[in-house]
């Protein structure tokens, strides 16, 4: 063909349509190249917390009371993030405090990708009290991951019977790491939940606090009109267990989240127990707590009949 001769029609389109398959074929060989390595980023970050469990970053934690030391202590199905006393200063009882659900939501209906407490109440009443023998028990995949660690965790099972075992597992193991007789719970928002549940599983219960606990968990999602938790265990359910441990529920009149109603739905099923009682407070779900705590733990619940 000379260099004179037109191209037909036809060559130019085919011209056309490889050139188009070329750079569609480089755009499609890129975006792969991107995706197996976003992948490969994936199965790197799968195979490390499969193999080992993997802590949140120091930063995103609180600092550790003198005396205290952090312990994960590892549990099947997944470890759980605690602070232990260093020296046990007594084998008589610990106070253990119970976290509350952290940050489970990011908004109403989207849950958050790491359940971990932004806002640190517990770990500041902890600072407030003067008892030697006290110790801080995360949720489930607070603080710490592993493959167990699923969004429903720490949604609609954070209170079934699974995480219930889970935990007093580590109550197990903090008792007699310091060969403790009796324990205290204090429990703050879904750590009451958790508190009053692990309680009517044990003997060895002194007493039990709660700070704006959600105590009646069914009561409290269908006040604020939320999903109900269909696998959540309630503490009404084992009155006859819980009846016999002095009891002290502490809660926050400008407290939009736990109010009243919640608390008393919970109460109102020990009618004339003189060793469960309840004080209201000025304070709302997360202030107001701490400036008060000191005073409030010297309201001793009193012993049951």
């Amino acid at each position: 063909m000379s260099q004179n001769t037109k191209k037909s029609p036809y060559f130019l389109h085919l011209k056309t349509t490889t050139v188009q398959l070329k750079k569609e074929n480089m755009k499609e060989s890129s975006t792969a190249i991107t995706s197996i390595l976003f992948l490969l980023s994936l199965c790197c970050l799968t195979f490390i917390s499969g193999c080992h469990s993997t802590a949140t970053s120091v930063s995103k934690k609180e600092s550790i009371p003198k005396g205290l030391f952090e312990n994960i202590i590892h549990i099947d199905p997944t470890p759980v993030y605690t602070w232990q006393p260093k020296n046990p200063s007594s084998n008589t009882s610990i106070r253990i405090y119970i976290e509350g659900d952290g940050k489970a939501w990011v908004k109403r209906g989207r849950p958050s990708l790491d359940p971990t407490p932004e806002l640190r109440l517990v770990n500041q009443l902890m600072s407030e009290d003067a008892k030697a023998d006290i110790a801080y028990i995360a949720r489930p995949c607070q603080y710490v991951k592993s493959p167990y660690c699923k969004i429903p965790v720490w949604t609609f099972d954070r209170y079934n019977r699974a995480t219930v075992h889970l935990l007093n597992q580590a109550v197990d193991h903090i008792k007699q790491a310091g060969h403790y007789q009796q324990i205290e719970l204090v429990g703050y928002s879904g750590g009451a939940t958790i508190a009053l549940l692990i309680a009517a599983q044990r003997t060895d219960i002194k007493s039990i606090r709660t700070v704006a606990g959600n105590l009646s968990p069914h009561y409290s999602n269908k006040l604020h009109n939320v999903s109900p938790m269909d696998s959540a265990l309630s503490p009404k359910d084992f009155i006859s267990k819980l009846k016999g441990i002095p009891q002290m529920h502490f809660y926050g009149t400008q407290d939009p989240v736990i109010t009243e109603g919640v608390i008393m739905d919970y109460v109102s099923q020990f009618p004339d127990n003189p060793c469960i009682k309840t004080k209201a407070l000025d304070a709302s779900h997360q202030k107001g707590w701490k400036e008060k705590w000191k005073n409030l733990l010297e309201q001793i619940p009193d012993s049951c009949p």
